[in-house]
């Protein structure tokens, strides 16, 4: 099935995250979500700081977002709809990919812009 809605704000870069049929997608200090139900776009409260190739994931139904070009990590409070800032990655990453393994966030590759060393973290 295709779904056929068009994001208030144009973006590249970015990334998308599934949950509860809610598509979420981030570009710079925003997230989007996107009702797949309904078609109708929500705009969430800003991140703390912009962001340029960030990797969304949703973990047993909590929402994060990690790096892009920062080692910071935001989850987000729904029932507050607010970012919480959480325990940062080691190094600043970009362009990274992220599963939900056994309830915890496993950060896959991605680069840093220092180094040609791809990271790996949980």
């Amino acid at each position: 099935e295709h779904i056929a809605t068009a994001a208030e704000i144009k973006r590249w870069g970015h990334s998308c995250a599934y949950d509860c049929g809610h598509l979420y997608g981030t570009f710079a200090d925003r997230v989007q979500s996107v009702n797949l139900s309904t078609g109708q776009w929500e705009e969430l409260p800003r991140l703390s700081e912009y962001r340029s190739d960030a990797t969304l994931c949703v973990v047993d139904g909590r929402l994060f977002v990690i790096g892009g070009q920062t080692a910071s990590v935001e989850e987000y409070v729904a029932s507050e709809k607010r970012w919480v800032s959480i325990p940062e990655l080691p190094i600043p990453i970009s362009g990274a990919a992220a599963v939900a393994l056994d309830g915890k966030l496993l950060v896959i590759g991605g680069h840093t812009h220092a180094d040609d060393v791809t990271h790996s973290f949980v």
